[in-house]
């Protein structure tokens, strides 16, 4: 059975703006989830940013080399 993922756009565009929707569904969950040990939001809380500035800079760059 060969199955071949579809292109979404001649570029696809259509696979930037689903990782997009991926990063700000994931960005709003950690905002949004349950509660986490106090001694633990300080270092989640960075981490968190870092990774999400990291994704971030990483969707821009895909999206303009598109």
């Amino acid at each position: 059975m060969n199955q071949r993922l579809p292109d979404l756009g001649p570029k696809g565009e259509g696979w930037v703006a689903l990782q997009a929707a991926l990063l700000a569904t994931i960005s709003a969950t950690s905002a949004l989830g349950s509660d986490w040990p106090t001694a633990w939001r300080s270092p989640l809380l960075l981490v968190g940013v870092v990774v999400l500035l990291a994704g971030a800079g990483l969707l821009l760059a895909g999206a303009r080399s598109l």
